[in-house]
């Protein structure tokens, strides 16, 4: 039974004797799927839909993956029927890989579900609607900011602190979890969890809130009464009545949690910003992370740097912006004529006219612009978030074949963003690098690794926002970030082409861009010659490359009193002097070559006089 990545059907199972599976028991009773689909994922997902052990336990919550590559979250709802008997009943959403979540399934509350309080009115051979999968996402969102809330509070603190430090020293077994060390809610823990591990470990986080007993899926459970001493246990870790290990992933445990119960989904931001965590070992895994939390203890988020991947390990040095007294020209420009209209106050001016190289920390929200269709304001935003979620899906991609499909599924949808969409999409591929990766390859330097085709996510996501100004400066910083000498491959063919695309006029990119890059440093990494036409400020006319003046003393050659001049290999040839100079030079070297001429035949001719 295949359902397709844009679908989202919903399955109810219930005890039936008229259940079309047959069994004259527990079965699917009403479905969005055709009858012979619903069955087969009542076959796929018996032990999921109805878990083994006491099934009217209580009401529960399950994430997993099915083996036939569909993911699948179920609600299961513990009624009294009409004969005062507990029946249980098992909603089921069904979706292609990599549409939910870990924390969708724990966002959605009770009443978030399609068929909310309404499960116990539907019948046998009901045909549900199919459920909107932006809704379910919209919901998950909510309801997960509002049970991160709880997962932040003092009561889950020492809950988290055991739980963290039994997955940072051992990140692979499935964990078994007695329910007393969740206490009332399971949900808000494991959302922790998966918000703490998601970046530093590898695997997706399947859970159920509640089972009886032990099987050989989900990566965590929650059990209520604890399996006997000697039961199969089928490769579980269990945690039930056990300490806390102590070492480094103790300590890496208590600054984590502290850090996350803090300041929430901005504090993990740090972690994001250091490569290679799934790579490394678990005591290195420890030991990184506790120094990392140690020396950024007393570092608020609003005070670190931007989110973004690490540059390249061979860019040490600081840069300073060329032209940035033109950039920040530009912005007055533009804060000027944005305050040319009556009742709006001017904006301050900077009181610097200089530029650092990493601009302030600032959050991804792209400006509005009047190509945007006109849309109420929670909707756009929402929009918006949405088209970030999507990009950050993609890089995020836990293999291959699931990076394959958020691609065709960006590529799908980018067509019909909008402005601001696509200006978000752009910074939220900036803000990865593109999935720019540097790997060491047989013990070699560093070689530049991306996730994707760069030239596709260059035409796909960054080649139709350069037009505006932020979505231009991130990309130059960016590139400035991403090269010492020169840029390497595949990198620099992506940006040659978008030079040449520029110089035909075939692609459109701001000024911004330019200034932040510099007249000489896109030509200089590129290995191209000096650039052509740089396009001007606005009101301003165009650019003229300065001239470099000529030394007084020639490189290499001994100056009195001073040191030898280091020798440099200089990445374009020198500025040749450039209109009149040109001619007048040409004059000086007629006259001067005459002149020669004209003495070295009279002092020949003077010497033929003298001989008899």
């Amino acid at each position: 039974m295949l359902v397709s990545n844009a679908e989202v059907h919903q399955v109810l199972c219930a005890y039936d004797p008229e259940n079309p599976a047959g069994n004259t028991g527990f079965g699917p009773v009403a479905s969005s799927l055709p009858t012979l689909a619903e069955v087969s994922l009542f076959k796929l997902a018996g032990a999921i839909l109805r878990p083994p052990g006491d099934s009217a336990a209580g009401n529960s919550i399950a994430y997993e993956r099915l083996s036939s590559d569909q993911d699948l979250i179920v609600r299961r709802v513990v009624a009294i029927d009409s004969l005062n008997r507990e029946n249980l009943l098992s909603q089921a959403l069904v979706a292609g890989r990599g549409q939910f979540t870990a924390e969708l399934a724990l966002g959605l509350d009770q009443a978030d579900w399609p068929l909310g309080d309404g499960i116990t009115r539907v019948q046998l051979g009901d045909r549900l609607p199919r459920p909107d999968l932006a809704e379910l996402d919209r919901l998950g969102r909510a309801g997960a900011d509002r049970l991160r809330e709880v997962s932040r509070g003092a009561a889950l603190t020492e809950a988290l602190c055991h739980l963290t430090a039994w997955v940072l020293t051992d990140p692979l077994p499935r964990l078994s979890v007695a329910a007393s060390q969740v206490g009332e809610e399971p949900r808000a823990v494991l959302l922790g969890l998966v918000d703490m591990f998601s970046v530093l470990v590898p695997g997706r986080w399947t859970f159920s809130t509640q089972e009886s007993a032990e099987s050989e899926a989900y990566r965590l459970i929650v059990m209520p009464e604890w399996p006997r001493p000697g039961s199969r246990d089928y490769g579980r870790l269990r945690l039930g009545g056990r300490p806390a290990p102590d070492g480094a992933a103790h300590a890496a445990a208590s600054l984590l949690v502290t850090r996350y119960q803090a300041y929430g989904l901005a504090g993990l931001e740090l972690l994001r910003r250091q490569q290679g965590w799934h790579e490394m070992s678990a005591v290195d895994r420890a030991e990184t992370l506790r120094n990392l939390l140690t020396l950024h203890a007393e570092t608020t988020p609003h005070k670190e740097l931007p989110a973004a991947p690490s540059p390249s390990p061979l860019a040490s040095q600081e840069y300073t912006i060329e032209g940035a007294e033109e950039l920040t020209g530009l912005v007055v420009s533009q804060a000027s004529q944005a305050t040319e209209g009556p009742g709006v106050q001017e904006s301050p001016t900077p009181e610097s006219s200089t530029a650092s190289f990493d601009p302030a920390p600032a959050q991804l929200a792209p400006s509005h612009s009047a190509g945007d269709p006109p849309v109420d304001a929670p909707d756009g935003e929402e929009r918006v978030r949405e088209a970030a979620a999507l990009v950050e899906r993609l890089f995020q991609a836990r293999s291959d074949e699931e990076g394959q499909e958020l691609l065709q599924e960006v590529a799908s949808r980018a067509g019909v963003w909008n402005e601001s969409q696509t200006e978000i999409a752009c910074l939220t591929a900036i803000r990865y690098g593109l999935g720019l990766q540097y790997r060491r390859v047989d013990g070699q330097a560093c070689q530049p690794v991306f996730t994707h085709d760069p030239q596709d996510l260059f035409d796909l996501l960054i080649r139709t926002a350069l037009y505006r100004r932020d979505a231009a400066i991130e990309w130059a910083v960016f590139l400035r970030q991403e090269y010492v000498a020169v840029l390497t491959d595949p990198l620099r063919s992506v940006v040659r082409q978008m030079f040449e695309q520029d110089a035909r006029h075939e692609l459109v990119v701001h000024h911004a861009f330019f200034v932040v890059m510099g007249r000489w440093a896109g030509p200089i990494a590129l290995q191209l010659g000096p650039p052509g036409n740089v396009p001007p400020v606005p009101g301003e006319p165009p650019a003229v490359p300065a001239r470099l003046k000529r030394s007084a003393w020639r490189p290499g050659r001994r100056r009195r009193g001073g040191a030898r001049a280091p020798r440099h290999a200089e990445a374009v040839p020198r500025a040749q002097p450039e209109g009149n100079t040109d001619d007048f030079v040409l004059l000086g070297k007629v006259a001067g070559s005459f002149v020669i001429i004209v003495m070295v035949l009279l002092v020949i001719g003077a010497i033929l006089d003298k001989q008899p």
